[in-house]
Formats: C-alpha cells, sequence, structure tokens
C-alpha cells in the first residue's frame, strides 16, 4: 500500500513541474515573445533546472505548447485495439486523436488559444510528434487490417502501406480541426475533429 502511495505521490508531483513549466512557457512567450522565451529563460520562471525542464519536454516550442515528450501510449493502443468498431477510417482517426489529445495538456485551453492565435506557426508541432510516431502506429493499423475485411488476404507489406495511407488522411483531417480550434471558443475539439473526418469520408465516397 505505501508503495503505491509513493507512486501516487511521484505521478502528482510530476505532473504538478509539468504544469508548471508549461505555464511559464507560454506566459512567457506570450508576454516577451517567442525567440526570447528561451530555455533557460523559462526554466529560471519555473524555478527549475534546464535538465528539469528536458526531462519533461523535447523543445521550448513544446513547452509553450504543453507537449510532453513521452512515447505513444501503448495502454491506448491496447485499448483502442480491443475496442475497435467496424469502421476502419473511424478506429484510426480515434488512434491519431488519442495520440495527440493525450499529449496535451486538457485544462489550459484558454492559455493553449491565445499562444495558438498569437503564434499559429506552433500547430505543426502537434503534428510533428504524431509524424514522428507513424512507424510505431502504421504497425498498429497494419495489425488491425489484418483482421479486417478486404485486407485479410493482402501481404504484409501491403497493409503497411494502406495503413500508412489511413494514417496520413487522418492527419490531414487533424489539420483542419486544428487549425479550427483556436478560434472556436465555443466548439469540441473533438467535435470538430469529427467533422473533419465525416468530411474526409465524404470525399473519399465521391471520388471512389
Amino acid at each position: 500500500m505505501n508503495e503505491m502511495a509513493d507512486v501516487g505521490i511521484r505521478e502528482r508531483k510530476r505532473a504538478a513541474t509539468f504544469r508548471t513549466i508549461y505555464a511559464a512557457a507560454a506566459e512567457l512567450a506570450l508576454e516577451v515573445g517567442l525567440d526570447n522565451a528561451t530555455v533557460d529563460a523559462i526554466s529560471g520562471r519555473a524555478n527549475v533546472s534546464s535538465r528539469t525542464f528536458f526531462n519533461y519536454f523535447a523543445s521550448k516550442e513544446d513547452a509553450v505548447l504543453g507537449i510532453d515528450s513521452g512515447e505513444v501510449s501503448e495502454e491506448a493502443i491496447e485499448h483502442l485495439s480491443n475496442h475497435r468498431s467496424d469502421d476502419v477510417l473511424h478506429d484510426v482517426a480515434s488512434l491519431v486523436y488519442s495520440v495527440v489529445s493525450d499529449s496535451t495538456i486538457a485544462d489550459s485551453r484558454d492559455l493553449r488559444r491565445r499562444v495558438l492565435e498569437k503564434y499559429p506557426q506552433l500547430l505543426i508541432r502537434q503534428i510533428m510528434r504524431v509524424s514522428a510516431m507513424e512507424d510505431r502506429l502504421g504497425l498498429v493499423v497494419a495489425d488491425w487490417l489484418g483482421s479486417t475485411k478486404g485486407f485479410a488476404e493482402d501481404s504484409a507489406e501491403e497493409r503497411l502501406e494502406a495503413a500508412q495511407i489511413l494514417l496520413s488522411v487522418c492527419l490531414a483531417a487533424m489539420r483542419v480541426a486544428m487549425k479550427k480550434w483556436p478560434r472556436d471558443d465555443s466548439g469540441d475539439p473533438k467535435e470538430n475533429y469529427t467533422r473533419a473526418v465525416d468530411l474526409l469520408r465524404t470525399v473519399m465516397e465521391r471520388v471512389s
């Protein structure tokens, strides 16, 4: 019991430090500009060392957005793999959304919105994070396709190619949704993404 309590305390401390660094980075960028919000300046404002900073964030841009430096959650992959539907596009879209949303702070919407309004170029950071994981995600989706009607007879290489295409189109839908998120205070990010995926499905049906 004590060991479990210790783990819980460590997780809470890590989460608190993560949020402190993020808030310092985002607020500093808004106050003095992204170029002047250096790692040293952010670390100083958050009262942590530069070494500690890089234990939480891969770059100052990731800190400003609140994107952690961790890998895709294997638990999330397992959960999605065990709760698949008959809709392949929906399943792949859910996987992409999970990777992006799990990597960002969910309860700092207003601060993140202001950062993105001032520095819209930072939107690409989330896409880059997902793209860096495409090899891992590609293998997951290819495995899903192996048990999907219409792909079961394909070779492993063909399924991987199909998986990469599916990931690419879902990432394209994510780009559309992400451009809308900071401009829509009342909208739900997941709903915006769902609308983008539905539009993608309509386009695919019309050109097929």
